[in-house]
């Protein structure tokens, strides 16, 4: 009896048309945000966000398996303003993110990410 493809197979397979997106969520970005899920989809690829991850525990772990599942990643990094509640301070989460997709993945020279 054939089998389909192992299950390995199917994660690489989705692997290799997945795009991790980098982007603000808030209402203002909500056009844009939609665009980058559609423009993604569009081109035959699958858009991840860190919006499907549930819960705060070992969040960064679980961000960082996020990124490992896909090939592609696409950072956003025109909304990096001060946050309006006090002390007015930078928010750095993507340009954070930017920068844990360079650190893991130049570690790991047999995983090809672009």
């Amino acid at each position: 009896m054939a089998q389909g493809p192992s299950l390995d197979g199917r994660a690489s397979a989705a692997r290799q048309k997945s795009v991790f997106l980098n982007l603000p969520y808030d209402a203002r970005f909500r056009s844009l945000f939609l665009a980058y899920v559609a423009g993604t989809s569009a081109l035959g690829l699958i858009p991840r966000a860190t919006l499907e991850i549930p819960g705060s525990a070992r969040r960064l772990d679980r961000i960082l398996a996020l990124m490992d599942s896909c090939q592609y990643s696409l950072h956003d990094m025109s909304r990096v303003q001060l946050d309006r509640r006090p002390p007015p301070t930078p928010r750095f989460n993507m340009p954070f993110e930017l920068g844990l997709v360079v650190g893991y993945f130049s570690r790991r020279p047999n995983r090809k990410h672009t």
